[in-house]
């Protein structure tokens, strides 16, 4: 007598093959996951490297306006009081006093 055998109607064929389906998808999910994750770390990483060269920008920034006020404003005012001394060394010359 032949019997009808069907893997369908035995779950023990597919119990183990349907584990591993499921174990392959979570690893499919997390491999996803851990992509998104990589992408934000570069953009955060890249974020923090604008931010470095922002805020180096910003101290070489700070260093040229000290050194303008600290040294350029006061050479030129040395300088302008000084042709403004000869201007009216002139004039007094020139008899226009």
């Amino acid at each position: 007598m032949i019997t009808h055998f069907s893997l369908h109607s035995d779950n023990r064929f597919f119990r183990p093959l349907r584990k591993l389906r499921d174990k392959r998808q979570a690893l499919y999910d997390e491999i996803r996951n851990l992509n998104r994750t990589r992408k934000r770390e570069l953009d955060v990483e890249m974020k923090r490297k604008q931010i470095d060269a922002i805020e180096s920008r910003i101290k070489s920034m700070q260093l040229e306006c000290k050194k303008i006020s600290d040294q350029t404003i006061p050479r030129l005012e040395n300088q302008l009081d000084a042709e403004q001394g000869q201007a009216d060394t002139v004039e007094v010359g020139g008899a226009r006093v």
